[in-house]
């Protein structure tokens, strides 16, 4: 047993610390549902040395684990740090070699987060447990520092027994400190910081998936015939089947806590559910994406008579996969509430289990571009069509965007508070906006105009289960720049698309 101790007492201070424990016996026993004290509580050596064995036990893994779990996280962290530098050097850069190197380096280094949650969900189980036998514990090693200071001849005392008495004889005689030394509570871990940097790891292993893909669509050369028709439609049919059986995991994930119950199996699971999404994403996806936005832009560039519906169909496929990832960082916030004991979250997220799977956000009917000029000043409205034309404005008195679509720029919308080409719309993007029309003009705008709104998504998170698992990963990932109600396609061989990622500098964590 091993006790950090300070030099023997006095028999006359044990002999106080003998009445405490005297007077916690008679005070505190347990009560019967009369009011009465119970009755004799006997307690044999073995009891005693039984309840400090198993907290030794717990005491010696945690110390174990902790240490290992420190330097796991100290390990990720300089290495995310490392590839954080690397990312800012070249995530962006025009050579595709070095910036696929920058974000696979990401992506390999963020593989072991599986590994991280697991022990950060050991340590913290360990540490409950640990809390949990605290009473008992201190209870048992009262009554060995009791022993300590009686008299007793050696002759009476068996072997075991004496081992166990010589440190406390000449070591530490408060109960509690003890306790704490045995079952190693005596240097807690600092679970909400081990936390804070799985959310930085995670949204830095989204951004690389996110990036793989937008990578290869700016280096894609714009070719009408890079995909055909078919190829088209086996895309748009395997992003949406893939990423709704990730949401559909997720569901099951929820249900499966309608017992209160968190197992390892639950989180296994969840697990297998990323491994599957996040390894096909990264195999399946990039190149035929690339080669479906690369028709889509030769199309649009040629004026083919078939460019909007291509780009209509790239676009809504690649705002899927945006929902996919939205759906992978859910996910991984559930998996981290689970590895943080999180008890809340969890709750709450098994609370979304019989929510409705479809989206609780507005889905208006379709109106045409010249509609718009019909409807009444402020009323809600859906439009969709090719940016023909595109102006940013970025600087006072306030950011703003204003998109021209159809022929002849028959409808104009306005963006207001920011550059949309900073998440990669540009002209000769599909985009579909939901908002509000303005047939005389807005902001100085000349109608008809249509003012983008902005997704409640917390609003929808109360009505949908979709909804809510994208809310409780939006640290990680937002399905929507800013919550715009915009989908969008993005432009093949353009520099623009890979705006989104370049937004901001990656931090470097502390």
């Amino acid at each position: 047993m091993a006790l950090t101790s300070t030099p023997a007492s006095p028999r006359r201070q044990i002999g106080h610390l003998a009445d405490v424990i005297r007077v916690t016996r008679a005070y505190g026993r347990p009560m019967s549902e009369n009011g009465r004290r119970k009755g004799m509580q006997i307690a044999s050596s073995a009891d005693v040395f039984e309840v400090l064995a198993q907290g030794q036990r717990v005491g010696s893994l945690r110390r174990s684990l902790s240490a290992i779990t420190r330097q796991l996280f100290t390990d990720m962290t300089t290495t995310m740090q490392e590839r954080v530098v690397a990312v800012n050097e070249d995530g962006l850069s025009e050579d595709r070699a070095k910036r696929r190197a920058a974000w696979n380096g990401v992506l390999e280094s963020t593989v072991a987060l599986t590994s991280a949650h697991e022990s950060l969900a050991q340590v913290v189980s360990l540490e409950h447990r640990a809390q949990g036998m605290l009473d008992e514990v201190t209870s048992k090693a009262a009554l060995v520092i009791e022993l300590a200071e009686r008299d007793l001849p050696a002759t009476i005392l068996p072997e075991t027994l004496k081992a166990e008495l010589e440190p406390v004889a000449a070591g530490d005689t408060d109960a509690g400190r003890l306790a704490r030394s045995i079952l190693g509570l005596t240097r807690p871990e600092n679970h909400a910081a081990m936390a804070k940097s799985l959310e930085w790891m995670t949204g830095l292993r989204l951004q690389a998936l996110h990036a793989t893909l937008l990578g290869e669509l700016a280096d894609a050369t714009p070719d009408p015939g890079a995909a055909s028709e078919a190829d088209l439609e086996s895309l748009s049919r395997d992003v949406s089947e893939k990423v709704t059986a990730l949401r559909d995991a997720a569901r099951a994930g929820a249900k499966e806590l309608a017992d209160e119950t968190a197992s390892p199996a639950f989180a296994l699971s969840l697990w297998a559910a990323l491994f599957e999404f996040e390894t096909w994403l990264m195999t399946d996806v990039p190149s035929p994406l690339a080669a479906a936005c690369a028709a889509t832009t030769g199309r649009v560039d040629s004026d083919d008579d078939d460019a909007e519906r291509w780009a209509r169909e790239t676009g809504k496929t690649y705002d899927k996969l945006r929902q996919g990832l939205a759906y992978d960082a859910g996910v991984r916030a559930v998996l981290l509430a689970y590895a943080s004991y999180d008890h809340r979250k969890l709750t709450a997220f098994a609370e979304t289990r019989d929510l409705p799977v479809e989206s609780a956000t507005v889905d208006l009917p379709r109106s045409s571009l010249s509609a718009v000029a019909e409807a009444p000043e402020g009323e809600a409205i859906e439009v969709a069509g090719l940016v023909s034309d595109a102006s940013f404005t970025i600087g006072g008195p306030s950011n703003r965007s204003v998109l021209s679509l159809g022929p002849n720029g028959a409808v104009r919308v306005l963006v207001p508070h920011v550059a949309a080409s900073s998440f990669g719309i540009d002209t000769g993007v599909w985009t579909q906006v939901r908002g509000r029309a303005h047939p005389t003009g807005k902001d100085g705008i000349d109608g008809p105009v249509v003012m983008a709104g902005r997704i409640p998504r917390k609003d929808a998170a109360q009505h949908s289960f979709t909804d809510a698992l994208i809310f409780a990963g939006r640290h990680s990932f937002d399905v929507r720049p800013s919550d715009l109600d915009l989908v969008a396609s993005r432009v093949a061989g353009n520099r623009t698309t890979l705006n989104e990622i370049g937004m901001r500098r990656l931090k470097v964590r502390s």
